[in-house]
């Protein structure tokens, strides 16, 4: 993980969820790394199987959501 982003709100997030000892933080940071997004480009595309977690740090994300309608007609 990218030691020069502040971690702190992901860090206390989690921690609303799941106390970590210091070794498992310590090790899931191991694993994590920082993406940077540019305007308009998508965290995940519709239709495509979501295989990532993310935690928004500084700024913000649209979340358009895709919902399909069923209709049924009546007589």
């Amino acid at each position: 993980m990218d030691n020069k982003i502040d971690i702190t709100s992901f860090k206390n997030y989690l921690n609303t969820l799941a106390l970590l000892s210091e070794q498992e933080w310590k090790e899931l940071f191991q694993i994590l790394h920082v993406k940077h997004y540019k305007k308009k480009e998508q965290f995940q595309a519709a239709g495509k199987r979501c295989i990532a977690v993310g935690f928004i740090l500084q700024g913000c994300f649209r979340s358009v959501r895709e919902h399909k309608m069923i209709l049924f007609k009546t007589n």
